[in-house]
């Protein structure tokens, strides 16, 4: 598992130094680093922002006793894009506006549920002792008196 993680990260790095190299050559190394930057002020001010009404949101609905999930997924998406603004580099700018525009999102949101509904339901279903019972069982030996 972490092996895979490591794979990705440096995949993700890669991609991303090549991402940034291409739009400096494009638009001068100047303006690529400005717009790096406000991409990451923007990131920030929507965290500033959305944080405090994202939390209102989710206390007004615990309030009238609502599940807050469809305002939980939506906050946490909205966050996860703000974060990603934050990280240097383009490619990381683009998946973090893909995560701040509601169409997008709508089926992000979609594709999210949906695994996270597998993922329980395959969890559920799955015995908690899954281990095998050793040949000696304990089970029918009977009280008797030691004295």
């Amino acid at each position: 598992m972490f092996i895979n993680f490591a794979l990705i990260v440096v995949i993700l790095s890669f991609l991303e130094l090549l991402v940034t190299m291409r739009v400096g050559s494009i638009l001068g190394p100047r303006n690529a680093f400005l717009l790096m930057i406000l991409s990451g002020v923007l990131g920030a001010a929507i965290i500033k922002i959305q944080g405090p009404l994202l939390m209102k949101k989710l206390q007004d609905q615990l309030n009238q006793d609502k599940m807050p999930s469809g305002a939980l997924l939506d906050g946490l998406l909205i966050m996860t894009g703000a974060i990603l603004l934050l990280i240097p580099g383009f490619l990381s700018d683009l998946m973090g506006l893909l995560l701040l525009f509601p169409a997008s999102r709508i089926v992000i949101k979609y594709i999210t549920r949906n695994k996270l509904q597998k993922f329980f339901k395959s969890s559920q279903s799955k015995p908690k002792n899954s281990r095998k019972r050793s040949s000696t069982h304990y089970d029918d030996i009977e009280d008797a008196d030691f004295h």
